[in-house]
């Protein structure tokens, strides 16, 4: 049974989740405090105790990269930082190895958004695609959410097709830094994601071999609530397409992404 966060609906089968983040509970930002320092620097600096990676100095580094964005910009981000939170909260079978922040400088992540690995044997990879907004012009939240995710497919297919080995450069190196140090199971991870570099150089990296996360933020009202039964349609339409190893889909709706902006600079008066 999935974990239960106040101010959250959560749904979650072996294809899909379904996650309305009905009101800015105490519970989640007490979870925020707790992981944030983590979920953008990655376990392995979080856990120096340096007050570079404190919660403090994480969130100023946050409003650095955020307040100067464009507003699709910035649903972006925050659609992202979302999911990385329902992920490490309501995913356990599956260890996030990216970093929320993007290493080299403060522009938007150039690689792929989240990359998690099964704890299971194998430390089988899947790769995370998250689109974020409000609802399109003359559409339902049930069209819009079919056209983030939609999009979040297309944006991998595109990608994995170009034999861009620099995507697999900024997983390797997210990976570095978002593993602790003394991880048992670091070199193993670090070692698929260099073999699934090594085929890019060569051009056989194909799609149908690779896991996808595809993830759907959507900032819209709950009177018009995109639907489960929805979600599901999506990803079975999806995964029938036969153009990835496995799909899972995750569609996430809250009504503003403002609120969690306002958190933040609460939180560093």
């Amino acid at each position: 049974m999935a974990k239960k966060i106040d101010g959250i609906k959560f749904i979650k089968t072996k294809e899909y989740a379904y996650c309305n983040i009905e009101y800015f509970s105490d519970e989640l930002k007490s979870i925020i405090r707790a992981h944030l320092s983590e979920i953008c620097h990655g376990t392995g600096k979080a856990s120096t105790g340096r007050i570079m990676y404190s919660y403090e100095t994480t969130i100023k580094e946050f409003l650095n990269r955020y307040e100067k964005k464009t507003t699709k910009i910035k649903k972006g981000l925050i659609g992202e930082l979302l999911t990385h939170i329902i992920i490490s909260e309501m995913f356990p079978e599956y260890r996030v190895i990216s970093p929320y922040f993007n290493l080299e400088e403060r522009s938007i992540k150039k690689g792929f958004d989240i990359v998690l690995v099964s704890k299971k044997a194998n430390y089988e990879l899947f790769v995370t695609e998250v689109k974020a907004g409000e609802v399109h012009k003359g559409k339902t939240s049930d069209e819009t959410m079919n056209d983030l995710i939609g999009l979040a497919k297309n944006d991998l297919l595109s990608r994995l097709s170009d034999d861009n080995t620099s995507l697999w450069h900024n997983a390797i190196n997210g990976a570095q830094s978002a593993l602790d140090r003394n991880d048992d199971y670091k070199d193993a991870i670090i070692e698929v994601l260099e073999d699934m570099g090594d085929k890019s150089v060569v051009g056989q990296v194909n799609n149908r071999d690779i896991n996808v996360f595809l993830t759907g933020v959507l900032f819209a009202s709950f009177s018009d609530r995109a639907s489960e039964v929805n979600t599901k349609k999506k990803l079975k339409t999806i995964a029938k397409e036969g153009k990835f190893k496995s799909v899972f889909g995750l569609s996430i709706q809250k009504e503003t992404f403002v609120k969690v902006y306002n958190f933040f600079k609460d939180e560093v008066k």
